[in-house]
């Protein structure tokens, strides 16, 4: 290679490889970062005091610092020693021509350890010296043909970082890295450490290293590829979001103007009605204002005709005019006219809720007569009667309006008519219009009064299932989807149902329409102990928090992964257990030991309210257990045949069928999202009834045919208006509408 060559490419390796990118100088002390990438020691210092953490310039990779900060990170020799040469080289090109020892004679000689040009006589003496007879002392011919042809040849050696006066001389295997002759003896003993030579294991090396650099660049080269591939999908993208955005605009100028004109053409045919109206009300006013006026002309005609009779006329003249005088007075007095205008002034524009939805822009009305939907149902069921009521508002006694004046159009939510509307007229300014849905979901009823719209109109109603059991699964077994002996079961948050299967050890999961999941069971690693779930219930962070048989409360998530146990020292037998929403506490049933008691999540005890017997405060064997969205506890006492409601910190507020025979022997009890209670009475045959949250009983959701054996575990969806209620009764589930 010539000399120009080999300064040019000394040249790009300066700028390609030896520049830091944080600085933009040449390194100073290089360190490398496991990203391979290289910045100097002070650079990289600063950057972790400025961001508090180690992240990469270039590849935006965060590394983990060391103990002992940056100085903990590898230093890079080689970048490190081709600085050192480049100072030399650039030292050299300003310096003259003499000894770098003596400073008098010309240089002839070059140490290529210590980097200085000596004369002959500081070449022998630098030879003799102990600390540098072992120096490379070459001609600095030689030294400059090397260093044009093969800098890498001509470089000093490389020293080691613990021992700085000598060069390393081996490569530890064990710690891959450079060491000095010491090292052996002091920080790399044999045999926990495996080294050899350093020219060794760099030829080994250097065998090794072409493969990487073929699988370096078989990787750019893919990666350049994808890089390709993706500038051109970006580039596709560009232009397509620029074609849809325009055509998006096109799109939404031609809707502005299509509905424009809709409305446009919706006010001419509204003005014209109106106009329609008002010449229909002009015409009749204007006719009796002309028979009026015709009728006041001849009144004062005659009675100028009498009165110029009178005062002017002689006997024979007055008597003569009296016949057709007295004729036409008289009747002129019997024509019979209408005291009060034959209409009104009134015109009412009515404007309407949605033009949108309805295609109009109001309702024009002429009569006083003023009719609006009253009254109709916001969730009626699939095949039962819907009636809506419509009154006159102005009702005075009388109206004008027929049966067969009044058109209505019954829509579900896919536009299609359903049953036809009876209208009824109640004789009283009210008609009943009534009808049936086929179908769940929203309906529209339309209704008009001679081609106008009512007020109210249109009725919108969601219909919704009937109510009474809709579905049951399960059965007796220990196969899948089998139960043996379930209790209590909640809806995760994924909106599966999950059962409580004690004697089987697990939890069932299943849909709501009854469809199996999976079984799930929850053991403790550590113990061993696989758990039976008795009740369960789920926190807002999703834990699962869960009863046994005996005197335990269980922590798991969804999955069943076990997370805690915690109430062995205070629980006899657990029941009924719940977490509160308003502060987060866990409540759990303690069935022999009459009381509930309080828990913190993470299982610390607080407190426990109740004692045995049927006074106020005092439970016998509770059972079931809910808060609602107040944080009052409702709590079912087996043996009191009786709920009882306490505020958060366990002060007792009522009593729920303590005076009837609404509940016997209850067992689960629920609340939705209105605060509603439901229990079940676990003396066959089993029943499910719901009170008010002020303990009014409202219905019994199942009935005799749906043969409820001993429902002992109950819960309610949040689906709208009225939840479904998930009812454990023997072996299998039961769902029902409400």
């Amino acid at each position: 290679m010539a000399t120009s060559d080999a300064h040019k490419f000394l040249e790009e390796f300066d700028e390609k490889f030896l520049v830091c990118s944080i600085c933009c100088e040449r390194f100073t002390n290089c360190k490398c970062l496991p990203c391979m990438h290289n910045y100097c020691r002070d650079c990289l210092d600063k950057l972790i005091q400025k961001t508090g953490k180690l992240c990469c310039p270039n590849c935006r990779r965060t590394h983990t610092i060391p103990e002992d900060g940056v100085d903990g990170l590898s230093d890079n020799f080689f970048v490190n020693q081709m600085v050192d040469h480049y100072k030399q080289r650039d030292a050299e090109s300003v310096k003259s021509d003499l000894c770098g020892g003596c400073e008098r004679d010309k240089s002839v000689k070059h140490c290529i350890e210590c980097g200085f040009d000596l004369c002959d006589v500081c070449a022998t003496t630098h030879r003799k010296l102990p600390l540098t007879k072992s120096h490379q002392v070459i001609a600095l011919d030689e030294y400059r043909s090397k260093q044009s042809k093969d800098p890498t040849s001509v470089q000093p050696p490389l020293h080691c970082d613990k021992h700085p006066i000598h060069p390393v001389t081996y490569h530890c295997d064990t710690c891959d890295k450079p060491i000095c002759l010491e090292c052996p003896v002091l920080e790399h003993p044999r045999p926990e450490h495996k080294y050899r030579y350093l020219n060794t294991a760099a030829s080994e090396f250097k065998k090794d290293l072409p493969v990487l650099i073929s699988n370096v660049d078989e990787k750019k080269e893919d990666t350049s590829n994808t890089k390709s591939a993706v500038n051109t999908v970006l580039h596709s993208l560009d232009g397509n979001y620029q074609s849809k955005e325009t055509k998006v605009k096109q799109h939404a100028d031609k809707v502005i103007h299509d509905f424009t004109r809709k409305v446009r053409h919706q006010e001419q045919q509204t003005l014209k009605e109106m106009k329609e109206v008002y010449d229909g009300k002009k015409e009749k006013l204007n006719a009796q204002l002309k028979q009026l006026q015709n009728l006041e002309d001849d009144l004062i005609n005659t009675r100028d005709f009498a009165e110029k009779l009178m005062q002017y006329g002689n006997d024979s003249q007055l008597m003569a005019a009296k016949r057709g005088m007295t004729s036409q007075i008289q009747e002129l007095l019997t024509i019979q006219i209408d005291r009060e205008p034959t209409t009104d002034d009134y015109i009412e524009f009515e404007s309407g809720d949605d033009f949108c939805k309805t295609g109009s822009l109001g309702t024009i009305l002429s009569a006083r007569d003023n009719f609006q939907i009253t009254e109709y149902p916001k969730h009626p069921r699939i095949g039962e009667e819907i009636r809506v009521n419509m009154t006159n508002t102005q009702y005075t006694g009388r109206h004008g309006v027929k049966e067969t004046d009044i058109t209505t159009t019954l829509m579900d939510d896919r536009n299609q008519k359903q049953d036809d509307v009876k209208v009824t007229d109640n004789k009283d300014g009210t008609f009943s219009l009534t009808c049936q849905a086929k179908v769940e979901g929203e309906h529209t009823l339309s209704v008009s009064v001679r081609k106008k719209t009512v007020m109210g109109s249109p009725v919108r109603m969601k219909v919704i299932p009937k109510s009474g059991m809709v579905c049951k699964f399960g059965g007796y077994g220990s196969g899948v989807g089998q139960m043996s002996n379930p209790r209590g079961t909640t809806m995760t948050r994924a909106g599966n149902l999950l059962v409580c299967d004690p004697s089987n050890a697990r939890f069932q999961s299943f849909t709501i329409n009854g469809n199996h999941k999976q079984a799930i069971q929850v053991r403790d690693s550590n113990s061993g102990n696989t758990y039976n779930p008795y009740h369960v219930t789920q926190s807002s962070d999703g834990n699962l928090f869960f009863t046994t048989y005996d005197k335990y409360v269980i922590v798991c998530d969804e999955n069943g992964k076990f997370i805690r146990c915690f109430g062995a020292d205070e629980l006899k037998q657990s029941r009924g257990i719940a977490v509160s929403p308003t502060n987060g506490r866990v409540y759990v049933a303690d069935w022999s030991s009459h009381c509930i008691r309080i828990y913190s999540p993470g299982g610390n005890y607080f407190k426990s309210f109740g004692s045995q017997g049927n006074g106020k405060g005092q439970l016998y064997y509770p059972w079931g257990l809910d808060i609602n969205s107040q944080g009052n506890v409702i709590v079912s006492e087996y043996s009191n045949h009786r709920l009882q409601v306490f505020n958060e910190d366990g002060q007792h507020l009522f009593f729920i069928g303590d005076t009837d025979d609404k509940i016997s022997n209850p067992s689960g009890v629920a609340t939705d999202k209105d605060d509603n209670v439901y229990v079940c009475n676990y003396t066959s045959p089993g029943k499910v009834h719901k009170f008010d949250c002020h303990g009014k009983f409202i219905a019994r959701i199942d009935n005799d045919a749906d043969g409820l054996r001993h429902p002992i575990g109950v819960y309610v969806t949040d689906d709208k208006p009225f939840g479904k209620v998930v009812v454990v009764d023997y072996s299998c589930i039961k769902i029902f509408n409400q």
